[in-house]
């Protein structure tokens, strides 16, 4: 192997009614974004900082590499993960030869709990893991040719740990990475499944309208002007906004809101769009 590369192996109207439900569910505080587009990494050192909880922080950095010989064949394709400190930030997964985090691919619905012992933080190999590698024709890491599996995550927010998950595909060379969408429990130290979504997301058309919070603003992004109707709802069943917009992207103020966990829906001729938002 060469020395580069062993060093680098090392180194969302009916808001009020449906919030009862959305209060007792075992998901409620189940926080989702899709990224749209999907981020697709390819094997030429491009690479993609994932911030979790939408707070300008960057949990993770998702990078591609690879190394040809002199005539331009691949030697080595590479799908690496940093993670970033907190020491306690980590992925669930295997250790390589004693050493070298490999993040499990996990199946839809496959448990993400603070008990399981397979936690590899930043501690370990300085961070640094792999989710997939072709080196010499060899290959390695538990997304190669896997398809929409999901990396486990624990991460930290104001010194108090979240898990969640991110949902990935790989090639079967490793010189493809397709990150699709993650999720995490705002809930303190509350377990999550694989793939598991808020139950209040009904995807109309998950390309049309994306609703999150970023830097105390809410945002919501379509690809249409037709007229709808923005509601935000607090955990009380009280309406906080409701306020009709035409705008492509919307934004309003939410720094006067409590920190906590609101209901967004927008609504219009295509029904309604509803997201949970987290408020910190």
């Amino acid at each position: 192997m060469n020395k580069s590369v062993q060093n680098k192996l090392k180194a969302y109207t009916a808001a009020a009614g449906s919030l009862a439900a959305f209060a007792g569910t075992a998901d409620a505080q189940i926080i989702y974004t899709d990224i749209t587009p999907d981020v697709v990494l390819t094997g030429n050192n491009s690479s993609y900082g994932l911030d979790m909880d939408n707070n300008n922080t960057t949990e993770m950095n998702f990078s591609s590499y690879s190394y040809f010989d002199s005539l331009q064949n691949p030697l080595v394709y590479l799908m690496d993960l940093t993670l970033y400190p907190p020491n306690t930030n980590a992925t669930l997964g295997a250790l390589f030869q004693g050493y070298y985090p490999f993040p499990y691919a996990l199946a839809n619905g496959a448990p993400i709990i603070a008990a399981d012992t397979n936690w590899r933080d930043v501690t370990v190999n300085g961070g640094d893991q792999y989710l997939a590698a072709e080196i010499y024709g060899n290959p390695y890491g538990y997304f190669l040719g896997q398809s929409d599996r999901y990396m486990g995550v624990r991460f930290n927010i104001n010194n108090q740990l979240h898990y969640g998950w991110v949902r990935i595909s790989c090639n079967a060379t490793a010189s493809i990475l397709t990150i699709k969408d993650y999720a995490y429990n705002a809930q303190v130290g509350s377990p999550i499944n694989a793939g598991d979504m808020p139950n209040s997301i009904q995807p109309i058309n998950q390309n049309i309208t994306r609703i999150y919070s970023s830097n105390n603003q809410l945002i919501i992004n379509r690809d249409q002007t037709n007229p709808v109707t923005v509601t935000i709802v607090n955990l009380q069943g009280e309406t906080i906004l409701a306020e009709q917009t035409t705008e492509q992207t919307y934004t309003h103020d939410l720094s006067n809101l409590a920190a906590g966990i609101y209901l967004v829906a927008v609504t219009g001729e295509f029904g309604t769009t509803k997201q949970k938002i987290y408020i910190r």
